[in-house]
């Protein structure tokens, strides 16, 4: 009997902080459909708070993603927030997301579960939450490909 309760008390437990996290990431992500020159205009805006700062990670012409590897700053500012930006050319969808850093710290390896099968592997790349509050606001990742779809990763 006492088992039981802890195993119904723990379980509950874990089911109300997936759906808070998933309450989170419902509520921190739009999706819009605007033209190619609005996406364009929103990215500009996006490259332009960040200072232009080069990407912590960038891929290479054979799809190889490397790390940069300049000195972090010696007093980062702290970081409340992740933001993607991401727009689909073919369907004309841009996909604004902000996740709360604490989310991300807290949810790591879910974040790294999204990606195993990619090569934007987070462990191998050194983006763990402690390594990005290391780096302070800046660029993760930008990427844009010639049929038009843009991809824009950053800390603020």
């Amino acid at each position: 009997m006492r088992w039981s309760r802890i195993v119904l008390t723990v379980g509950f437990v874990a089911l109300t902080a997936m759906l808070i996290s998933a309450a989170f990431l419902w509520r921190a992500t739009t999706i819009t459909t605007v033209p190619a020159s609005e996406a364009q205009r929103q990215f500009a805006r996006a490259v332009a708070a960040t200072s232009g700062a080069t990407p912590l990670v960038m891929r290479d012409d054979a799809a190889r993603m490397t790390r940069r590897t300049t000195a972090p700053p010696t007093n980062p500012a702290p970081i409340s927030r992740i933001v993607v930006l991401s727009y689909r050319a073919e369907s004309d969808r841009l996909i604004r997301s902000e996740v709360p850093f604490w989310l991300f710290r807290m949810k790591a390896s879910a974040a790294q579960m999204l990606v195993r099968d990619s090569a934007f592997d987070l462990n191998s790349l050194g983006l763990t939450p402690a390594e990005l509050e290391r780096e302070g606001p800046t660029v993760i990742f930008s990427s844009s490909s010639p049929d038009g779809n843009r991809v824009l990763i950053w800390t603020e």
